[in-house]
């Protein structure tokens, strides 16, 4: 029985544990919040109840989930859903956070033997880093993106078709259409080779504005999703039984459509590939328009611009980004200054974690850095007064924040109000309440922001 090991049981990673068990493999879950893996393998058990003993939580890298033939990662993309209303590829835009998460997985995945299959995003790029960091061969480390792009691009050729593409039909099998290049902005349909049931696509009626219309769908289809629902946590795991049949295959003339470790430009990227010996082995077609070379070309130009910014964020601490927004000029450098000492003392908190704090004293100002900070800010800290703005702190929060920062828990400083009303006003996000003035000597005061951060945490490790 093969074992799969999922590492970070968020929304995608229940979603992979539970397809996997559909298809009959062993699941073990491995969260940095043990409480939540827990929570997925009871979920799990009451829905599969006869698969009981195929479901197991390890609470870190012990000798059970090194002993994995395949541990798929699926650390969070930690994005701000607003962003996606303004930039086409955000496959980046969680590396400043999820850099940090990703590293400290590479370093507990040293000396493992198995398959490592990259889901969390940048997949190209972190695929690249995770074998650099973990010391792995680049023939057992792949990246999960391209596969799931082919499928997006096959379904909406068989909706235009009419093609019937239900599992009883094999006709997914006789669609041959597959997408490469990144898994982003780049990707693209290798057109001049797909074809249906022996039949090229042209020929079936998909002409080259059509064809170009599909990539667009391709490339926009998460970010359509993600919009609606903030995550793609169905849609992505149905390719999942064809890449682990593939995967586990050794050898078969089975082309798919992965992100595999390209020796002669040093990177990962999507291709078609064959598995001979146990090793992904590219599998171009022999003749592909020029077209699409060039397309190719300029998607390993885009993954290789990428490389030295998702290395640089591949670190040992985690960058921890806090705002404090307040109208009073007396108060606003020395409380900064008092908020990033706390944190280099705290010495628990700073084995971990280094932190920037970035200061405002107006919305305009703290707008612009909400907006503009690599990775977001994690904790907002304002007065529930706010004088020199038309808004109060608190409508600033409730209208602005909250609705387009859903990473940012606020921290509020009061002397006019009590906590009660301040979590009836903000909500979940409410990250604490420290009574002013804030005393540069009360370690109390730093505890709540301390705590803030660590709320604002995701539980995907």
């Amino acid at each position: 029985m093969i074992k799969t090991g999922i590492i970070g049981v968020g929304k995608n990673g229940e979603s992979f544990a539970e397809k996997l068990l559909q298809e009959g493999y062993d699941v073990y879950l491995l969260n940095r919040t043990p409480q939540r893996a827990y929570g997925v393998m009871e979920d799990l058990i009451d829905g599969y109840p006869h698969c009981r003993n195929r479901i197991h939580v390890c609470e870190k890298y012990d000798e059970h989930f090194m002993a994995m033939d395949v541990v798929f990662i699926l650390v969070k993309g930690d994005y701000e859903y607003s962003d996606f209303k303004n930039i086409s590829d955000l496959r980046t835009k969680g590396l400043p956070r999820d850099g940090f998460l990703l590293n400290n997985v590479a370093k507990n995945l040293i000396n493992y033997k198995g398959y490592v299959v990259v889901v969390s995003n940048p997949v190209d790029l972190n695929a690249k880093q995770i074998m650099l960091k973990a010391r792995l061969s680049p023939h057992k480390v792949i990246a999960y993106g391209s596969n799931l792009d082919t499928w997006r691009g096959q379904n909406e050729v068989a909706r235009r078709l009419g093609i019937d593409l239900s599992p009883a039909t094999g006709n997914r099998e006789k669609l041959t259409l597959m997408y490469i290049g990144e898994h982003g902005d780049q990707a693209f349909g290798l057109w001049s080779a797909a074809q249906y049931a022996g039949k090229s696509l042209r020929d079936l009626g998909i002409t080259t504005d059509v064809a170009q219309e599909i990539d667009q769908y391709v490339r926009r289809r998460g970010v359509e999703v993600i919009l609606k629902k903030y995550d793609t946590s169905i849609g992505a795991v149905q390719p999942l039984p064809f890449f682990m049949k593939w995967l586990f295959s050794t050898n078969s003339n089975e082309c798919i459509a992965i992100s595999a470790y390209c020796e002669k430009n040093d990177i990962y990227y999507g291709q078609p590939l064959t598995m001979q010996s146990g090793i992904p082995m590219t599998n171009f077609p022999c003749n592909i328009a020029a077209s699409e070379t060039e397309h190719l070309k300029a998607s390993i130009d885009k993954i290789k611009a990428g490389e030295t910014f998702a290395e640089s964020l591949f670190v040992e601490k985690q960058l921890r980004n806090v705002l404090y927004l307040d109208d009073e000029p007396d108060t606003l450098d020395p409380v900064a200054r008092a908020i990033s000492i706390f944190a280099r003392k705290d010495n628990e908190f700073s084995k971990s974690n280094r932190i920037i704090v970035y200061k405002a004293r107006t919305i305009k100002e703290a707008n612009n850095i909400l907006a503009t900070t690599v990775g977001g800010i994690d904790v907002l800290i304002t007065d529930h007064r706010l004088t020199g703005d038309i808004k109060t702190g608190i409508k600033y929060l409730q209208e602005d924040v909250i609705p387009n920062h859903v990473f940012t828990v606020p921290v509020i400083l009061s002397g006019q109000t009590n906590e009660d009303d301040l979590r009836s006003a903000i909500g979940s996000k409410f990250g604490g309440y420290i009574q002013k003035p804030f005393n540069l000597e009360n370690h109390q005061h730093w505890s709540v922001i301390r705590k803030a951060l660590s709320n604002n945490e995701e539980s995907i490790i």
